[in-house]
C-alpha cells in the first residue's frame, strides 16, 4: 500500500507533465491557469484516500471542499448584498464549517477505506464536479474541460 507522500508525489508529477503537455501542444499558455491545472491533478491524486483512517487525505480533501464551498457561498452572497460584508463572511464561514465538520463526520461514519472512492465511477464523478465548479467560477468550457481531465488523471493515477 502506497503512502500519502507517494500519492502526492505522483500527483505532482502528473500535474507537471500535464501542464508541460498543454504548453507544448499550445492548448494553453496562461501561467495562472497552469497552476490551477497542477492543483487539480495533485488534489485528484489524494481524493481516493479521503476515506482513509490516517486522516491526512481526509483533511486535505475536505479542507479543499470546504474552501470551495465557502468561496461559492461567499461570492453568491456578495453578489446579492455587496455592502454587507459581515453577512458574506458569516455565510462563507458557515458553509466552510458545514462541509468540513458536518458533512465530513457523515462521510467518515458511512465510508470505509478502499470502498467506493477507489473506483472509476468516483473518478468520473470527481471530474464532472470539477467541470461544474470550474464553469461556476467563470472558466471557459475548454478550461473547465482541461481541469476535469487533470482531476481525473490525478485520481486514476492514484
Amino acid at each position: 500500500m502506497a503512502s500519502f507522500r507517494s500519492h502526492i508525489s505522483l500527483g505532482i508529477a502528473s500535474g507537471i507533465l500535464g501542464g508541460s503537455a498543454l504548453v507544448s501542444l499550445a492548448v494553453l499558455d496562461q501561467p495562472n491557469f497552469l497552476l490551477v491545472v497542477f492543483i487539480a491533478a495533485v488534489l485528484g491524486s489524494v481524493l481516493p484516500d479521503m476515506d482513509s483512517d490516517s486522516g491526512i487525505p481526509f483533511h486535505v480533501s475536505f479542507g479543499s471542499f470546504a474552501v470551495v464551498a465557502a468561496a461559492l457561498i461567499g461570492s453568491s452572497t456578495y453578489q446579492e448584498t455587496p455592502g454587507d460584508l459581515t453577512r458574506v463572511a458569516l455565510w462563507a464561514a458557515g458553509a466552510f464549517g458545514f462541509v468540513y465538520v458536518i458533512l465530513g463526520a457523515i462521510f467518515k461514519r458511512f465510508t470505509r477505506h478502499r470502498g467506493m472512492a477507489h473506483s472509476l465511477p468516483a473518478a468520473l464523478l470527481a471530474g464532472l464536479i470539477t467541470f461544474f465548479l470550474a464553469v461556476r467560477f467563470s472558466f471557459t468550457d475548454m478550461e473547465a474541460f482541461v481541469l476535469a481531465v487533470a482531476m481525473i488523471a490525478g485520481y486514476i493515477g492514484h
